[in-house]
């Protein structure tokens, strides 16, 4: 018994909800019929004021508050007086199709002529290549967004086409369209990058210790510049010391017999000491640039690394000096 008045109670609450909810949405479906019927009024009143812009957009606002299909032949009408070919014979045709064998035989024979016409007032573009997303604009209104699955429609003319993503363009041409006519818009994806034999800089991964190794060379190349030309100073000097001596001897290059070997090696020995002053100072001068280099390499402003190119491979250098 008490089982039994459970499940009395519960009926009679799931009973109470269903009422609630019936309650609600015909209230909602009475107040949107309510809506829709005020605005087909207003699309009337404006087409007869000959406002057909503002009567399309009361007449659009009926439809989608009462989807009834009698509201499309209306919206054609006045899409048609006001211009907009490529919307009224979307109207008609969908008013024919949704109106189906309710469309009195009259009125179908008409919109059947009337289709016909706006055909050939009216082309379309396909959009082929875009990327999901990519937003087709014609003359400044916006015609939708990628993907395209059907032809977009547009008055015969010269239009101005503009296909963007995230704000980049991919596609913007005034082009002309013919009545009837479909007209493909390409989206190309870029140019393919050709291959180049030109050299192919690879920045040194490891710029300080590309750095730190010029350094090293550089005092390495100072170092034994530096002792090179204290030797070759102190026998040049030495060397010269001698053979002014022994031209005191030798006036005109001419030595008595016993002294003329030594005179020759004398001048040998002094013209080698200038010889190995002057690598000395070119080693020297290797030694600053490679330190210099090395130092403006750490600080960002040279970089070290490989370089290849169909004529061989090496070390290049690049950066202000």
């Amino acid at each position: 018994m008490i089982k039994e008045q459970k499940v009395k109670r519960f009926l009679f609450f799931i009973t109470l909800i269903a009422m609630v909810v019936l309650h609600i949405g015909s209230a909602v479906a009475d107040e949107n019929d309510d809506e829709a019927r005020a605005q087909y009024e207003r699309g009337k009143e404006l087409y007869e004021a000959d406002k057909y812009t503002e009567a399309a957009i009361a007449f659009q606002r009926a439809y989608e508050l009462k989807p009834a299909f009698k509201i499309l032949y209306n919206i054609g009408q006045v899409e048609n007086e006001n211009g907009d070919y490529p919307r009224a014979l979307d109207a008609y045709t969908r008013y024919l199709e949704e109106g189906g064998n309710d469309v009195p035989a009259d009125r179908k024979k008409t919109v059947d002529k009337e289709i016909a016409r706006l055909k050939t007032l009216v082309g379309s573009f396909r959009v082929e290549g875009a990327q999901d997303g990519a937003v087709l604009m014609v003359d400044g209104r916006r015609m939708g967004e990628a993907p395209f699955d059907e032809p977009v429609m547009v008055k015969l003319g010269e239009h101005e086409v503009v296909v963007k993503i995230s704000g980049e363009e991919l596609f913007h041409e005034f082009v002309r369209v013919a009545g009837g006519q479909e007209l493909p818009i390409r989206i190309e994806t870029g140019p393919v990058m050709e291959e180049t034999t030109a050299p192919v800089y690879v920045p040194d991964q490891q710029v300080d210790g590309g750095s730190k190794t010029l350094r090293v060379l550089g005092v390495v190349a100072l170092a034994a510049g530096g002792a090179a030309i204290v030797g070759t100073a102190l026998t040049g000097v030495a060397a010269k010391s001698h053979t002014e001596d022994l031209e005191l001897d030798c006036p005109d290059n001419l030595c008595p017999p016993d002294q003329q070997d030594e005179y020759d090696e004398a001048k040998r020995a002094a013209t080698m000491s200038t010889l190995l002053g002057v690598v000395s100072g070119l080693m020297i001068t290797t030694g600053v640039v490679l330190l210099i280099v090395g130092r403006k390499s750490r600080e960002k402003n040279v970089e070290v690394g490989a370089a290849a190119g169909p004529d061989g491979a090496g070390l290049l250098i690049t950066g202000r000096f």
